[in-house]
């Protein structure tokens, strides 16, 4: 990994990218700021945009150095999420073997995304 700092907005974009691919984390908005780039390279803004709670989680623990749920063999919300899709997808619903959302790790957050007191 290259230590130096990048000399422009694209090769710290680009450096940014790659990070994040190697931490298993994807944000999809991720972008030069086309307002502040126009004006003078030096203030370019990279725009980290917007993500759910299960890249926030992923992010931070990509920069506290925690395995992520991948690593660590946990099944992750957005496992847990695909698999109640594709029952849906079968007719789970009308059979009744849809897997309950208020347990794992989707189900230590509120609707607003805070930890639910236990």
């Amino acid at each position: 990994m290259d230590t130096t700092p990048a000399r422009t907005a694209p090769e710290a974009l680009a450096r940014l990218h790659t990070a994040l691919r190697d931490a298993g984390v994807r944000l999809p908005s991720v972008r030069l700021d086309p307002v502040s780039a126009a004006q003078d390279e030096r203030f370019a803004l990279i725009d980290l945009g917007r993500c759910n709670f299960v890249v926030a989680s992923r992010l931070a623990d990509a920069l506290a150095g925690r395995p992520g749920p991948e690593e660590t063999g946990e099944a992750s919300a957005a496992d847990e999420l695909r698999e109640r899709v594709r029952l849906l997808n079968r007719g789970g619903l009308a059979t009744g073997r849809v897997p309950d959302m208020n347990t794992g790790p989707a189900s230590r957050h509120s609707r607003m995304g805070d930890p639910v007191e236990s």
